[in-house]
């Protein structure tokens, strides 16, 4: 559209121009918006933490029974051999214990930092669809305003041959 106002001499001939203008069909397009289900860190966090917390505990529970079972040995040897509870007994049953606490906490931090990995890698995959859905939905916007301003353009052009022809017919 070269200008934006019309030059019409006459209040009769904007008026028909008007009426011209309003009676020319025309397509509109509104474009539907795509969604993305919102998400944040604790959801994600929940969501991880409740998928990878049993084989924490299984794990952790296992290791303990593992560490009475090797302390219960240690005593059944240490008794058969006559030693019953002597420092070196009460040291090696220590020194199993601290190990089994030892290998409960690697695999806590472990679990942590699969936790943490699992969040981050989540939102950033979040934050990539978030960032793709609004783009789609700026560019679905974006070409329906271009095509309904097209239409009204069309609208306005053809408005304005239907008037000039009616003003070469002389009816004005």
């Amino acid at each position: 559209m070269a200008d934006s106002t019309l030059n019409i001499p006459n209040e009769a001939m904007a008026a028909a121009f008007e009426n011209i203008y309003k009676s020319i069909p025309r397509q509109t397009i509104t474009p539907t918006a795509i969604s993305l289900a919102e998400q944040n860190r604790a959801t994600v966090a929940a969501e991880a933490d409740a998928s990878l917390r049993p084989y924490l505990d299984l794990s952790a529970t296992q290791r303990e029974q593992a560490a009475v079972q090797s302390r219960a040995e240690l005593d059944a040897d240490a008794y058969s051999r006559g030693m019953g509870s002597s420092t070196w007994l009460t040291d090696k049953k220590s020194r199993e214990s601290m190990a089994a606490q030892t290998d409960i906490a690697n695999m806590k931090a472990q679990y942590a930092a699969s936790i943490a990995d699992s969040i981050n890698k989540s939102m950033a995959t979040y934050e990539a669809n978030k960032l793709a859905v609004d783009q789609a939905n700026v560019s679905n916007k974006l070409a329906a305003d271009q095509f309904n301003a097209s239409q009204e353009e069309e609208a306005y052009t053809k408005a304005y041959q239907i008037l000039m022809d009616m003003w070469n017919k002389g009816m004005f």
